[in-house]
């Protein structure tokens, strides 16, 4: 997704424009960071991100399990089926 984006602010320069040395990287990295903050996907690191996080674990209920905690075990649980037992279900679900 990353190189779809980087093209996208890419398309606009031309060769004689990348020639331009350290500005123009700059100038395509703020570009690529501006049309990734339009994306609903919550990359990197903002204030709002961080906002609706905190928000998320306070009307979390079980206050006393972290969500993390409860995400990290369920994921440990998944990994531990093994292999096989996924690619038995993506047969299942018809998905290959």
């Amino acid at each position: 997704m990353h190189s779809l984006v980087t093209d996208l602010a890419m398309a606009s320069y031309t060769d004689e424009d990348l020639a331009g040395g350290l500005s123009t990287q700059i100038q395509i990295l703020e570009e690529v960071d501006a049309i990734l903050s339009g994306f609903p996907l919550p990359i990197g690191r903002n204030e709002a991100l961080t906002y609706h996080q905190s928000r998320a674990q306070e009307i979390w209920f079980v206050p006393f399990i972290s969500r993390r905690i409860v995400g990290y075990f369920l994921s440990g649980l998944a990994l531990s089926m093994g292999a096989s037992f996924w690619f038995d279900q993506i047969k299942r679900v018809g998905i290959r």
